[in-house]
């Protein structure tokens, strides 16, 4: 999609009408502390827990969103590790993975947290 010449044609506007670019600003770190702790507080009253899982689920939402953060500035990505891109996803995989516990499972509260 370069300037015509050298082998490259001159895009037509039929042709990029096709096209529209799109813009999501990213969430700031309370907006995404309120989402995954709502998913987790959902989680936890599903499953029957106690209570006192309700402050360990808001511990881990606020610990993944640490490790999160300080991957994404640290491990930015290069010509030869283009890959390390970390987006919302892989903060929601790991919150996520935490709701595929079950009450039956866990003995107790350092269980949970392990």
């Amino acid at each position: 999609m370069g300037p015509p010449g050298g082998g490259r044609n001159v895009v037509t506007p039929r042709f990029i009408r096709h096209f529209m670019t799109i813009a999501i600003n990213p969430f700031t770190d309370e907006t995404l502390t309120k989402i995954f702790q709502t998913l987790f507080s959902v989680y936890i009253r599903g499953q029957e827990f106690t209570s006192d899982y309700l402050t360990i689920g808001n511990q881990i939402v606020q610990s993944t969103l640490q490790v999160y953060n300080a991957a994404a500035i640290s491990l930015l990505p290069t010509p030869a590790k283009s890959h390390y891109i970390f987006n919302l996803r892989d903060f929601s995989r790991v919150i996520l993975g935490c709701c595929l516990i079950r009450k039956s499972e866990v003995e107790s509260k350092r269980t949970f947290i392990r």
